[in-house]
């Protein structure tokens, strides 16, 4: 971000993915006055739902556990 001058960033990723992201960025680009995180809008059946949050719910474990960029 301080070589191209940025001071905000916008996300856009999965509906899925968004808190992680958010914490992964927070933790990573401090400095960045406001990140913004915008989200797809994908219209998934049960059995994407369910399997999104398994997969989800253990990379977010993952990624407290790290601690690192």
């Amino acid at each position: 971000m301080a070589e191209h001058s940025w001071d905000s960033i916008i996300v856009v990723t999965s509906v899925s993915h968004v808190t992680r992201s958010r914490v992964l960025f927070d933790r990573c680009l401090t400095g960045a006055r406001t990140s913004e995180f915008v989200s797809d809008q994908r219209d998934y059946d049960l059995a994407r739902w369910i399997a999104e949050y398994v997969y989800q719910t253990a990379a977010f474990i993952k990624v407290a556990a790290a601690q690192d960029c």
